[in-house]
């Protein structure tokens, strides 16, 4: 779901990806950008409680170019993503560049990559994954920080006082979260700028 962030400006848009929270945060320093360049955000589906949310980052991405494109029809295209946001980023780009479009650049904010996952830890990760102690774990966490998180920011794609817009975006929070883990991130060879912050660099 796109959000509109900055509509004004010549220069081509900037995609900010969500992160393992589904929701764009603000936590891209878009102050910082040239009053001349149009922003918007990507969250998860679902995270408005309008739709079930997505199993998987390729998933995810395939919609996620869909919408780009629908708002932007031509590239070059440009992405940014702080966090997990920055492997979303990749791979829009990557599913894009294999529909023949033009990507200019991705920015990876402090992506926190894991190291490459071979066979043995994608298997511990998956039995991780489907112990349903961890599934309430992630939920818990989620139902009880999303609420904090939303009401800082500028904009609100849910109601932090009803419970049941809670536990919905909670629920999309959980499945994007679990997405992230499986997901194994493969070569990309567009252009990428890595941001590390100043206590991470």
């Amino acid at each position: 779901m796109l959000v509109a962030i900055r509509t004004t400006g010549s220069r081509p848009p900037l995609f900010v990806m969500h992160g393992a929270s589904g929701i764009c945060d603000g936590a891209l320093p878009v102050e910082g950008l040239s009053a001349d360049q149009p922003i918007y955000g990507v969250e998860a589906r679902g995270i408005d409680g309008a739709a079930a949310p997505l199993a998987s980052v390729e998933e995810m991405c395939s919609a996620y170019a869909d919408e780009v494109v629908a708002a932007q029809p031509t590239g070059p295209y440009l992405f940014a993503g702080v966090g997990r946001g920055a492997i979303a980023a990749v791979e829009v780009a990557r599913e894009l560049e294999t529909r023949g479009m033009t990507v200019g650049s991705v920015f990876m904010l402090d992506p926190g990559l894991a190291p490459h996952h071979t066979p043995r830890a994608l298997a511990r990760i998956e039995a991780g994954l489907k112990n349903p102690a961890v599934g309430r774990q992630l939920f818990e966490h989620a139902r009880n920080s999303l609420p904090a998180l939303v009401r800082n920011s500028p904009r609100r794609p849910f109601d932090p006082g009803q419970p049941a817009q809670i536990e919905a975006a909670a629920n999309v929070a959980v499945s994007t979260s679990l997405a992230f883990a499986r997901h194994v991130l493969t070569p990309y060879y567009g252009d990428v700028e890595l941001v590390l912050s100043a206590d991470r660099s």
